[in-house]
């Protein structure tokens, strides 16, 4: 049985961002994400797990995003839903069955914390 999502299943909008860190001159560093891509995507909920590890709460992967197969995605970039503006950490790449024709994409949701 193939795991290539049926067509139409590639209705999500999203942006690839890439991960870009700026020195400041003074020891530190900036984080900027510009983006390489708008493509159609399938995302879909997976699990939601929480590990307290070294007094910080981690998340697991949460969601799953299908997009067509690119060979430039890296684990550090991430993706952004644009109706929502939602924002995914890749954890892990799969090409779908070795056949360059599908990306799956484990991620895990970004949150904000506000006080």
């Amino acid at each position: 049985m193939s795991r290539f999502p049926a067509i139409g299943e590639l209705k999500e909008r999203v942006t690839i961002q890439s991960r870009t860190v700026n020195p400041d001159g003074g020891g530190g560093a900036s984080e900027t994400w510009p983006d390489v891509a708008d493509v159609w995507a399938k995302i879909e909920p997976v699990s939601v797990r929480e590990v307290f590890y070294s007094h910080q709460i981690a998340v697991d992967a949460t969601h799953k995003i299908t997009i067509r197969y690119r060979a430039d995605v890296k684990m550090d970039w991430r993706i952004r839903r644009i109706r929502d503006e939602a924002k995914f950490k890749i954890v892990g790449l799969v090409d779908v069955e070795n056949a360059h024709r599908y990306l799956e994409l484990q991620v895990s949701e970004e949150t904000t914390l506000d006080a």
